[in-house]
Parts: C-alpha cells; sequence; structure tokens
C-alpha cells in the first residue's frame, strides 16, 4: 500500500501471464533410416477366368505374409507446429503365401517395394504425428514349383500414418503403419492369358531407427 497525506491508497496487485508454449525442438533438416517390417499380402485375379486344371484361378493365388528390411531418407521443413517434407523408401521383403492344388506346389511373393512419399505431420516438440502419401511400385513373384514362375514390377500408391520421436544424439524412433494398394497385372504362369487382372494390395508395419544431420 502507499501513503498520501496520510491516506493508504490500495495498489492494484500485479498479475503474471503464463509464459506462452514455445517449440523447442526443430525437425528441419535432412535424415536417414532403415527400418523392419512386418506385411500381409493378398492378391485376387479376375474371377471371370476360365478355371486352370479344374481349379478357379484364385485357388493359384494364395495371400501372404512375411518380414522385410529397408532404408528411407527424405527432409524435412518445419513451420510453426507444422513440419512438411518429402521422402523415399526402398525395402526387400518376404510376404510368401503357400498352397498346394492339384498336386502342384504354389507361391506367391512380394520381394521388394520402393516408394516416393510427401509427408505432412503436427509437431508436439519432439514428437511428431504424420501422414504419407505418394507413387509407389512393387516386384510380385508366382511360382508353380517345378512347371513355371513369372515376376512382375506393378504400379500403385501407398497411405500412412505415423508417429516419430526424438532421442539424443539425432537419433530418432519411428512408427509406420501402411496400406499400398497396386493396380492390376495379367501373369502368364503355365500359359499366356492364365491370370488376368491379377490385384495386389498389401499392409505393412515398420519400425525404424531415423538419423537427423
Amino acid at each position: 500500500m502507499a501513503h498520501a497525506g496520510g491516506m493508504t491508497v490500495p495498489q492494484e496487485p500485479t498479475v503474471m501471464a503464463p509464459a506462452p508454449m514455445m517449440q523447442t525442438y526443430d525437425w528441419t533438416g535432412g535424415y536417414v533410416g532403415l527400418g523392419l517390417t512386418y506385411g500381409r499380402a493378398s492378391h485376387s485375379a479376375d474371377a471371370t477366368a476360365p478355371d486352370v486344371g479344374g481349379f478357379p484361378v484364385n485357388d493359384f493365388w494364395p495371400n501372404g505374409s512375411g518380414w522385410g528390411i529397408g532404408g528411407l531418407g527424405g527432409y524435412n521443413w518445419h513451420d510453426g507446429n507444422l513440419v512438411y517434407g518429402v521422402e523415399g523408401h526402398v525395402s526387400a521383403h518376404r510376404m510368401r503365401g503357400d498352397a498346394n492344388v492339384g498336386g502342384v506346389d504354389i507361391e506367391t511373393d512380394i520381394r521388394s517395394m520402393a516408394s516416393i512419399r510427401g509427408r505432412l505431420g503436427v509437431a508436439q516438440d519432439r514428437t511428431l504425428f504424420f501422414m504419407t502419401a505418394g507413387p509407389a511400385i512393387a516386384n510380385v513373384r508366382h511360382n508353380a514349383v517345378g512347371v513355371d514362375s513369372e515376376s512382375n514390377t506393378v504400379t500403385g500408391f501407398v497411405i500412412g500414418a505415423g508417429i516419430e520421436h526424438a532421442m539424443a544424439g539425432g537419433w530418432n524412433l519411428r512408427g509406420d503403419l501402411e496400406h499400398h494398394r497396386f493396380r492390376s497385372k495379367d501373369f502368364n504362369t503355365v500359359a499366356p492369358g492364365t491370370f488376368p487382372n491379377v490385384r495386389t494390395r498389401a499392409n505393412l508395419a515398420r519400425i525404424s531407427a531415423v538419423y537427423r544431420f
């Protein structure tokens, strides 16, 4: 309180404004990483195609699953709490399916995948929540064991979502969930036109160690 001419004048209390929340981690820059994947693949041929040896064509396309290893690299820009960028992925897989049809062993396998993706995310300091999307390719192999086999490159797109956390020394830990969808492709295993319009889909979980520089 202040005193003026013998009178006591109360003072207004001082109100402290709360400190604003600050982004302390900058996501701008390049990065590379190495990851482990687990995926499930599905294949389906044109169901109106003629039977093969008395069996429906899709009996010869078992769904598959398996592990893979892959690398990634990209660049981020950080603006406010938004992070955006571009990245590339390449990976080797063993998403194999097996079946026996009429005494013949059949194998399907996605052996490799690659993609270029845009990435958009929201940063909460050292944690980034993001989505990705872009064009993708894969190598699909169809094998009638001891009879014939064929490998084809299929094209399509991938969409994904994930979370990344920045640790010490420039290292980050990242997890992705991905859906890959590819255009139909004819496979001529055994004879031309045997398996028309084969569609391939794949769902992957990926965990990666990422180094930022």
